[in-house]
This record gives structure tokens, C-alpha cells and sequence, in this order.
């Protein structure tokens, strides 16, 4: 009994020393995945087949998850008014906030009070969506600014000393 838990112990912590070695592979912008998965959601089209609850979660977790990604907000975790009111300016421009609350609060009352939206409006949140992502996305320049530190640093000295 002691040389099997010596055995197992031993390969336990082999095992978890291989998981502290491995990389994280550096994952795509966020602007780019919210935009995959919203024409994937375009294409599914579950508001056409009677699933406008499931379409409106998955719309709204999308956003929420895109949100997270560009402005480090845990939409996931909060209400919309959280969310709102973490976006206000400077984070997010007026015209965009408004988006974002409409289609927010359209996909809370679907999923809360059984609210039906038409196809038509149905299909128009998806394109407030997509106009959110692409109005509110860092271009290339940005991004690399933003998550580069010493780049910041460098350039914010060179901005000082010009």
C-alpha cells in the first residue's frame, strides 16, 4: 500500500510540473472572435427556428465576453447596468454606449419576461452588434500600444523629449 501511494504520488507531481511548462498560446484580439462568432450566429439565424431566448443569451454573451476582452470589464459577471455604467466615458463614446444598452436590455427583457421580439428586430441587434465591435475596436497600432509596456515606455519618453 505504501509503494502504491509512493507511486502515484510521485506521478502526480511529474504530471503537474508538465501542465507549470506548457505556453499560452497568445489568443486572437477579441474584436476579431466577437466578429467570428456573431456571423456565425448571423448564419444559425436560431431566432428564424422559435429560439429567440437561446439567440438573444448568445448574443448577449458575445458582447459581454468581447467586453471583457477590449475594455477589461467583467461583463460576464455583472448586470447590464453594471456594465453601463463601467462603459460610460471616456471608456465608450455615447453613440456606441447606446447600441450597447439597446441590445442589452432588449436581450434581458427576451430572457427575463418573455418579451418577442420581431424577425426584423431580430436581425437589426446583430447588426448593432457588429457596428458596436467594429466602432469600438483598437485598430493594429492601438492594440500593440495598449498591451505592449515597453513599447508605452518608449514611446511616452520620446514623446517627452521631442
Amino acid at each position: 500500500a505504501l509503494v502504491t501511494w509512493f507511486v502515484i504520488r510521485t506521478l502526480r507531481k511529474r504530471h503537474g510540473k508538465k501542465k507549470g511548462i506548457r505556453k499560452e498560446v497568445p489568443s486572437e484580439p477579441p474584436g476579431v472572435t466577437a466578429l467570428r462568432e456573431l456571423e456565425i450566429l448571423r448564419t444559425e439565424k436560431p431566432w428564424m427556428h422559435n429560439r429567440v431566448k437561446l439567440y438573444h443569451s448568445r448574443l448577449s454573451e458575445i458582447l459581454r465576453s468581447y467586453i471583457e476582452g477590449r475594455f477589461r470589464i467583467m461583463a460576464l459577471e455583472q448586470t447590464t447596468d453594471e456594465i453601463l455604467a463601467a462603459m460610460k466615458s471616456p471608456v465608450c463614446e455615447a453613440p456606441d454606449l447606446n447600441k450597447l444598452a439597446g441590445i442589452l436590455r432588449l436581450s434581458d427583457l427576451v430572457k427575463f419576461a418573455k418579451v418577442i421580439p420581431s424577425p426584423e428586430e431580430n436581425a437589426l441587434q446583430l447588426d448593432l452588434a457588429v457596428e458596436f465591435v467594429h466602432s469600438t475596436t483598437l485598430n493594429e497600432e492601438e492594440n500593440n500600444r495598449e498591451t505592449d509596456p515597453e513599447k508605452n515606455a518608449v514611446q511616452h519618453n520620446e514623446i517627452a523629449h521631442a
